[in-house]
């Protein structure tokens, strides 16, 4: 019985360990999108985990943004051109956002996100990730981590 319960233990902690950061990769930039401005503001969510919680990232075109933390503004600020650069050039590069799209991922404890863009929505969870997508999470995530 005991290791029974050493290993259910063991795969608990394993489950609910965070998945180490992501590095992006440079992408080629497609001629169809501009790669230094938004064509419309970006709402990017990241919902459920372990607490189950929910954050939301409104990035204008202009470069300014808020974060809400359960569905109260938790921070607001303005990006750097260079920042904003690189997120609509990761968000022309991924060529996601031509038509809605999911990634289902199968698990416990998963967190969803939502990409809405252009008239468009992308859902992915952890573990169906799209290669595409990384770049543009990569530069999503800290400024959602900053509400």
């Amino acid at each position: 019985m005991r290791p029974l319960f050493l290993f259910l233990s063991l795969l608990l902690l394993l489950a609910c360990t965070p998945l180490p950061p992501v590095t992006p990769t440079p992408q080629p930039t497609p001629a169809s999108l501009p790669v230094d401005a938004l064509v419309t503001p970006l709402r990017f969510t990241r919902s459920g985990g372990i607490a189950g919680t929910q954050m939301q990232l409104d990035l204008a075109v202009d470069g300014s943004y808020t974060v809400q933390t359960m569905g109260v503004e938790s921070g607001s600020g303005q990006i750097s051109d260079d920042d904003f650069g690189q997120i609509a050039a990761a968000l022309a590069a991924s060529n996601l956002f031509d038509a809605d799209h999911d990634f289902p991922a199968v698990g416990a404890d998963l967190f969803t996100y939502t990409l809405a863009y252009n008239g468009y929505t992308l859902t992915a969870q952890d573990g169906a990730l799209p290669d595409a997508l990384l770049p543009l999470l990569a530069r999503l995530l800290p400024l959602l981590d900053r509400g």
